[in-house]
């Protein structure tokens, strides 16, 4: 594995059928004694295979902290969905842009910068005043 992984070009968008095979437009990729190898050596054959049979497939799962989407209906009558293990809430099982280009409106409720000035302010108000601010105990109608 290691000496086959070595023909392969560090260009991480590199395919493994164009390091077999010469493709149009990619032939810097396609590598004869790679190509060689698949043929001859049933070992490397088989190496092959098994990363052909497993390239592109997702290696693991996460969750966007506050993306939502918003169906007219049931979002499971438009793509699979599972119970996270971790927040106990129904989640896709697609990844958020391929939700995004079935047409499907997904919004991100989250803005990184504004939970960032947040935490800031509470970390001075503390430091300052000793008081601990729990943000999620403010009303939203509160004035102050």
């Amino acid at each position: 594995g290691q000496r086959l992984s070595k023909m392969i070009s560090s260009d991480p968008s590199v395919k493994l059928k164009q390091v077999l095979t010469r493709v149009e437009g990619k032939e810097d990729l396609y590598n004869p004694d790679f190509a060689e190898a698949y043929q001859k050596d049933d070992d490397s054959r088989r190496i092959i295979d098994a990363a052909l049979a497993i390239e592109g497939l997702t290696r693991g799962e996460g969750v966007h902290a506050c993306a939502v989407l918003i169906c007219r209906d049931p979002v499971n009558e438009h793509v699979p969905t599972k119970l996270d293990t971790k927040g106990g809430v129904e989640i896709t099982q697609y990844e958020g842009h391929t939700v995004a280009d079935m047409g499907l409106l997904k919004m991100d409720f989250l803005g990184l910068r504004t939970l960032t000035v947040i935490s800031k302010a509470k970390a001075n108000i503390k430091k300052n005043f000793d008081i601990d601010i729990d943000v999620d105990k403010i009303p939203f109608d509160d004035p102050k």
